[in-house]
């Protein structure tokens, strides 16, 4: 060994410094709880990070606010003990005014339900609403994650797959049944980004 490179033990000894810290969100992320700082109850403040949805991890002031308002929104958010602390952050702070809400209320995108033939339908959305759909799938139970398909080499749009059974509980909450022909035109706007 040269001079000039460190020894095996002052590697070892700056190795801490080295590695990167844990993020101490991933697990929860992992397994789609909240995450709260420990010592901290469920009042959420602007820096403290968002506990559960596709935005998890992130401050809450770098979420985006439609993001916000269209969960807080629906009717289904008020029965979900998860955003409970979440629909206190918007009531407390200003800055997530009335008038924003009404701007971004008109232009929610939907949730839709696409039926096939057979034992299945498509649950999916327009692109760039897909933290919505997870957050929509997350929030009402219809169904988990791991029904959720995106991979381009076998679907023509990302989708969470629905047995027959669930279709009627997605449309309790909120989610538009639509023709084939609608499903089509979707199709085509993922296929155009």
């Amino acid at each position: 060994m040269s001079v000039w490179s460190p020894s095996n033990e002052q590697r070892d000894r700056e190795r801490f410094w080295r590695t990167p810290p844990p993020d101490p969100t991933r697990a929860f992320k992992k397994s789609g709880t909240p995450y709260y700082r420990p010592g901290k109850n469920r009042v959420l403040m602007p820096d403290d990070f968002m506990p559960i949805g596709p935005h998890a991890g992130k401050h809450l002031r770098a979420v985006p606010t439609d993001y916000l308002l269209w969960v807080n929104a629906q009717p289904w958010a008020k029965a979900w003990p998860h955003w409970q602390p979440i629909a206190d952050y918007l009531d407390r702070f200003p800055e997530r005014s009335e008038s924003e809400y009404v701007v971004h209320a008109s232009a929610c995108p939907e949730i839709y339900l696409s039926p096939l033939r057979g034992l299945f339908a498509e649950l999916h959305c327009l692109p760039g609403h897909e933290d919505k759909l997870h957050t929509f799938v997350l929030g009402t139970g219809v169904t988990d994650r791991s029904q959720f398909w995106d991979n381009p080499k076998y679907t023509e749009y990302p989708h969470y797959r629905l047995a027959e059974r669930r279709c009627q509980l997605a449309l309790d909450h909120g989610a538009e049944l639509i023709a084939a022909t609608t499903r089509l035109a979707h199709i085509r706007q993922w296929r155009s980004q």
